[in-house]
């Protein structure tokens, strides 16, 4: 195989490309994972706070928006 400067530039922008869209999969799978994680681990502490307030006879905790999966 012949050594050439466009050779050596082409296979830069192309692995690079490749190497920087797996990248960007990877962090965006981890993100959305955390936030998925984050919305379950917010519900979960809501519907605690439910049922304590619920066998204690008082009146539910003010109801706060659940958190979205946005942003």
């Amino acid at each position: 195989m012949a050594f050439s400067v466009g050779n050596l530039i082409h296979r830069t922008i192309v692995f690079g490309s490749l190497a920087f869209g797996i990248y960007g999969t990877v962090v965006i799978g981890q993100n959305v994972m955390v936030k998925r994680d984050q919305i379950k681990l917010a519900m979960a502490q809501q519907r605690a706070e439910a049922q304590a307030a619920a066998a204690a006879g008082g009146p539910p905790p003010e109801a706060s928006p659940a958190p979205t999966a946005s942003a």
